[in-house]
């Protein structure tokens, strides 16, 4: 099949050069049309068109689509391949990704899996997470987005000390001050943790891994493709680990620390007395 997506590349290669106006049309009308078929391969905002070889998802910004492109120039193979993004005129954008097989991952899909498919899972997890976090940050802020601007983070609401950071520890302390607004009670030893983490390194961080992000193949367990990087950034090493266990199913902390293996359990402590604090959950502006 790799011909097929060879033509798909060089197809789209073709329409991205074409006027925005018909662009825009032809994106709504394969949107539209998917919709009317049913509703089997729509998700939220994604439609997936896996006859065509093509994803389309409405996004609010074009950042993922930099951020694909960024990942492709670095040769990290389990992404999609951003094709086109296109701006609708109304804030929304269009963007047009390679379809990448695979199945959701779910506590029923672990299940199934032998001790073989389990093995092979955890493996091709820890190599994409290493593959990623090999890639350099060329920005002078050592937390920021792949382009070196603000970030994303659903688990950041309401956190209006908005990215870059020149260091790890500038950011976690403002993290932590921004907390307190919310409570009268201080807690010194996060505050040293805070900020003792000083000029510590920080690595490209996917930001999101919740399990309907990581596709596997159902027949060997690798995993096949990450996908929803929106949120992607340079943060402290321990972000992922800390962020995954807030996003996947309750009951699935021993998948994480197997993934992890054991690491972070300080940040873990971390992680969680912040979120005692009990911010409000309301989205960045």
């Amino acid at each position: 099949m790799h011909w097929f997506g060879f033509l798909v590349r060089v197809l789209f290669s073709c329409i991205s050069r074409l006027p925005r106006c018909l662009r825009i049309k032809l994106y709504h009308y394969l949107v539209l049309r998917e919709h009317k078929l049913g509703p089997n391969y729509c998700v939220k905002s994604v439609t997936l068109l896996p006859s065509l070889g093509i994803c389309i998802k409405l996004c609010g910004n074009d950042v993922e689509a930099n951020t694909l492109r960024f990942l492709e120039m670095q040769s990290i193979t389990s992404v999609p391949r951003c094709l086109d993004v296109v701006a609708r005129g109304d804030t929304t954008f269009w963007m047009v990704t390679t379809f990448v097989p695979g199945e959701q991952l779910s506590m029923k899909l672990l299940g199934s899996f032998d001790h073989v498919q389990r093995a092979n899972f955890v493996q091709s997890f820890r190599s994409f997470v290493q593959a990623i976090r090999n890639i350099h940050n060329i920005h002078p802020y050592a937390v920021c987005s792949v382009g070196g601007k603000p970030f994303m983070d659903y688990r950041l609401s309401n956190f209006d000390v908005q990215p870059p950071c020149d260091t790890a520890g500038q950011f976690l302390s403002k993290l932590y001050k921004y907390n307190l607004r919310y409570t009268s009670r201080e807690d010194l030893e996060l505050q040293r943790f805070c900020d003792n983490y000083g000029e510590r390194n920080t690595v490209l961080t996917h930001n999101d891994l919740s399990f309907e992000n990581i596709l596997a193949d159902s027949r060997t367990g690798n995993v096949t493709a990450v996908v929803d990087w929106e949120c992607a950034a340079f943060l402290p090493e321990f972000w992922e680990f800390t962020k995954m266990l807030y996003v996947v199913p309750r009951g699935c902390d021993r998948w994480v620390e197997m993934l992890w293996q054991g690491r972070f359990q300080r940040e873990r402590l971390f992680f969680n007395r912040l979120r005692d604090f009990n911010v409000p959950e309301v989205p960045i502006s």
